[in-house]
């Protein structure tokens, strides 16, 4: 049996069985649900999955004509959600499952966040695998930003952010806990200064949880949608952007792989970054 849970712990479920599938998707709407390069998903059969408990405090936003995704309205990790047909589940299985089923393919691989590259020989589709007979999915293209803006907004549209300034650092974070909060194979974020990052709207949506005993470890997102969104360390000056919510290429790349110690045995790092048991930045 293989369990998972939340960051926060308040949403737990099993797992009967081996997905039957798995893909890494770099559409637009995973990389912000998730705050990530991609989100990694397991497809279930009906009866392979069973919620054990918190299922009063999920919140659910239809991000598509074919998926209502599923979040922890306490945490804002994603949960499993059921898809469309009633005989089909998805589980992002992230930091909650550190073994299981590895990815079969990339998918949407055209969609793919600019400042990432995707590596390895994994089968890359455009779209969903002919085989699996799901509709295609198009995304709205995006106007270009004026000179010298990044922006940012979540899925729902209803916080937006910009930033006006060069971002200093990013890195790909393997931690258990960032792992767990983003539901991905790993977080991608990155430093700016607090003075060139400017809310634009819906900050009162904004949401954060604090792991209980961590230093500084809190995850902010959206209340309304679960996209995962900038934190604000006012005693530093700086905020932590995840990069998977911007819809402008910020002009830096991740430099490192931190915290390979604790990776999820599902996932295999296949490009030449760095790599670091611990912090390593």
């Amino acid at each position: 049996m293989n369990t998972g849970r939340c960051l926060c712990g308040g949403v737990t479920w099993e797992l009967a069985a081996e997905p039957f599938q798995a893909f890494n998707c770099h559409c637009k709407l995973c990389r912000k649900a998730h705050g990530t390069a991609f989100g990694t998903y397991w497809f279930m059969r009906q009866g392979e999955l069973r919620m054990t408990g918190g299922e009063d405090i999920t919140v659910d936003y239809r991000s598509s004509h074919m998926l209502v995704r599923k979040f922890c309205g306490e945490c804002g990790s994603v949960v499993p959600y059921a898809g469309e047909a009633d005989d089909q589940h998805f589980v992002a299985p992230g930091g909650c499952h550190d073994a299981g089923k590895p990815s079969d393919c990339n998918i949407f691989v055209p969609h793919g966040a600019p400042w990432h590259q995707v590596t390895g020989d994994l089968p890359r589709h455009d779209d969903y695998p002919l085989e699996t007979g799901y509709p295609r999915v198009e995304e709205d293209p995006v106007p270009p930003p004026p000179p010298g803006m990044v922006r940012g907004w979540c899925m729902c549209g209803g916080i937006a952010f910009q930033t006006t300034g060069p971002y200093t650092s990013a890195w790909n974070c393997h931690c258990g806990r960032c792992r767990r909060g983003r539901a991905a194979a790993h977080s991608s974020d990155a430093l700016i200064h607090l003075r060139y990052l400017e809310f634009t709207q819906g900050e009162d949506h904004l949401k954060s949880f604090h792991v209980p005993g961590a230093r500084h470890y809190t995850q902010v997102f959206c209340e309304l949608c679960g996209s995962k969104m900038p934190r604000v360390d006012s005693e530093h000056a700086i905020a932590i952007v995840p990069l998977g919510i911007l819809e402008d290429d910020p002009g830096i790349r991740p430099a490192a792989h931190v915290f390979v110690g604790s990776k999820a045995r599902w996932h295999v790092i296949t490009d030449d970054l760095e790599q670091h048991d611990g912090a390593g930045i």
